[in-house]
């Protein structure tokens, strides 16, 4: 597609493919998984992310008798998920001193997010972004990604200039910090031992930052979101799932994720809400170009991606509605996305009563078909203190 390659030139981990796609896939995996991706030291950076946005949430709500009423995505989450994966790609989060440049970022993601439609892969073929009644359309889409490549070179070169000035310093015995250090490592290892950096390149290192960066926020911002929002309508759920983790997790500590296995129903519910949410309109893009077969299935060529089949009466019996006893489904892996909505849903849903007052838009379980994402109503409730 002319445009997605125009947007990362065949680099990164998303759009990219081939030998490049598998060797920087295996990296990253690699990396997150040294990081402690889903371990006590992920659970480290994300509780400190959780209580460093709620804790003073926490004491604006008391401060209003225990209520209060708020836009979960806009006042914390946004926040609290950019700053996780932040501090794992480039080694700081969000405050008061740089959240004017986070913001920015974001509000050019979301245009993004509202604008992008199916039509704009038939119309933006290659020579025609310059047409009067194409080009302003093209330059707005473009600018998300602009934005959010530039806050990529810029950590690099800042990196960079730090080292160089000795204002940061690298140790490759105690490790990489972040993603940007390891980056930076497995490239000075290859100019030391003579072999060619290949696809490590700067060019593709602001790359995967940019992939990394969006795919790891704005996946679980929007899954939070969608959970707030079906427990809000099924107040039932709500409870019950709070009544499990009182009686498993207590009152007085965090949920962590060794409780995973205590928790049953907090996992069915987690389960329904990726059901749900199918928050992939158009999957990321690989494909089987032959038939072939996996495990004595034959998969034929073309094959319809996942998010048809867990929408499809023909599987489930009434898939539009939010049932956690479905049971178990199986799972891509324990990963940072599932790690940050274990954490945060539950830890929320512990301390607090989300409650509908009314005002949200009837139409929400439609939500808003874009061309790769599924997005939620824009709504407010109200939070309790339980």
């Amino acid at each position: 597609m002319p445009l997605l390659d125009e947007m990362r030139e065949g680099l990164g981990v998303i759009m990219s493919e081939g030998d490049l796609w598998l060797e920087h896939r295996r990296f990253a995996l690699r990396t997150l998984r040294d990081f402690g991706l889903g371990k006590n030291m992920m659970q480290e950076k994300i509780l400190y992310e959780y209580h460093r946005i709620m804790d003073p949430f926490d004491d604006k709500m008391e401060a209003n008798g225990g209520k209060f009423k708020t836009n979960p995505k806009k006042d914390f989450l946004a926040l609290m998920i950019g700053s996780i994966i932040n501090r794992i790609l480039v080694g700081y989060s969000f405050d008061e001193t740089n959240m004017d440049e986070f913001w920015e970022i974001r509000r050019e993601l979301d245009k993004s997010n509202e604008l992008f439609s199916f039509f704009d892969f038939v119309i933006m073929q290659k020579g025609i972004e310059k047409l009067p009644f194409i080009r302003d359309r093209h330059a707005k889409l473009m600018k998300s990604n602009e934005e959010s490549l530039n806050f990529a070179k810029r950590q690099i070169a800042k990196r960079r200039k730090d080292i160089e000035n000795g204002n940061y310093y690298i140790d490759e015995v105690a490790g990489p910090k972040d993603f940007l250090d390891a980056f930076l490592i497995e490239m000075e290892k290859r100019k030391e031992s003579q072999e060619e950096l290949g696809t490590f390149t700067d060019k593709q290192l602001a790359y995967m930052i940019v992939d990394l960066w969006q795919a790891g926020m704005e996946a679980t911002i929007l899954t939070n979101t969608w959970g707030f929002l079906y427990l809000l309508k099924n107040p039932e759920v709500q409870e019950k799932m709070r009544q499990e983790l009182h009686n498993v997790v207590g009152k007085d500590r965090d949920v962590e994720l060794g409780d995973r296995q205590l928790l049953p129903y907090c996992n069915a519910v987690i389960n329904e809400v990726h059901r749900m949410a199918s928050l992939l309109t158009l999957n990321a893009l690989r494909r089987n170009t032959r038939e072939t077969t996996i495990d004595g299935q034959k998969i034929p060529p073309m094959t319809d991606n996942a998010v048809v089949m867990v929408q499809q009466r023909r599987g489930l019996k009434n898939p539009q509605v939010f049932n956690p006893e479905r049971g178990k489904r199986s799972c891509l892996g324990e990963g940072l996305a599932r790690a940050e909505l274990f954490l945060v849903l539950l830890n929320i849903f512990k301390s607090y009563r989300l409650i509908d007052d009314g005002d949200i838009n009837p139409n929400w379980p439609r939500g808003k078909m874009t061309a790769f994402v599924r997005l939620p109503v824009d709504y407010e409730c109200i939070f309790e203190k339980v």
